[in-house]
């Protein structure tokens, strides 16, 4: 999906981008939000950040306590807004865990995330859609088969979209297992004057296998791994 013209002098559209990350669409069934299981990555920031396409320095780690981090999109009176729209680019390439196990779809081991990633509102779309091809390995760990499973086009990322006007603000706020908050970004500090911001949740090929063994409950010996690099994965059926 291609970021429309941004107009108006007080403008900001934020885009959030998704390296990864396990969409628990099921698990959020019923709330207001959707959560997204996410690891951490081997990178010195797994937030990076750009403001009219120059660098935000950043070094923040999501942490590996379980802690909920949470996007919020505040209305200029501070009001949270709520509501998500999902793009049919969304629902057509995202990959789906049953398009790699259709017989016998494993469900999320949700203690297994480092962290959760939590919205409320914006909207998502697929980025970066290729075909992939994922290699078999053993759960427990060890050398790939030689099995390959070549799959349909995929999204690589998936990116949301917001348009943040006079007085409002995004913020990206960390919660931990106690309830305390603590902010780690805010678009008011990081795109002052600017008309574009991005903000990209990190990963690498260090998570293959955090993303697709790990953070799932298998009844076999063996899983699919990407090769390389983590794409955004759903649930069996759709959203």
């Amino acid at each position: 999906m291609k970021n429309p013209t941004i107009n108006g002098p007080n403008l900001l559209r934020v885009t959030v981008i998704l390296d990864s990350g396990c969409f628990l669409f099921e698990e959020s069934r019923g709330h207001n939000y959707l959560d997204i299981g996410y690891f951490e990555s081997k990178q010195a920031s797994d937030i990076t950040a750009e403001a009219d396409g120059r660098v935000v320095p950043l070094k923040i780690k999501l942490g590996q306590d379980k802690d909920t981090i949470e996007v919020r999109h505040y209305a200029a009176d501070n009001t949270l807004q709520i509501g998500m729209r999902h793009s049919l680019s969304l629902e057509r390439y995202l990959l789906r865990k049953s398009d790699l196990y259709p017989d016998d779809v494993p469900a999320y081991d949700l203690d297994a995330f480092d962290c959760t990633l939590r919205f409320y509102s914006g909207e998502f779309a697929a980025v970066d859609v290729t075909r992939r091809t994922f290699k078999q390995a053993p759960i427990a760990g060890g050398a790939y088969t030689g099995q390959e499973l070549p799959v349909r086009r995929i999204a690589n990322d998936v990116e949301v979209f917001y348009d943040v006007t006079a007085g409002e603000v995004l913020k990206v706020v960390r919660i931990d297992a106690r309830g305390g908050e603590t902010e780690l970004l805010s678009s008011d500090v990081l795109g002052a004057g600017a008309k574009r911001l991005d903000i990209k949740f990190e990963a690498d090929h260090s998570g293959d296998d955090k993303y697709f063994n790990h953070a799932l409950k298998y009844a076999g010996q063996h899983c699919w791994l990407p090769n390389p690099d983590p794409p955004p994965v759903d649930g069996a059926g759709g959203n």
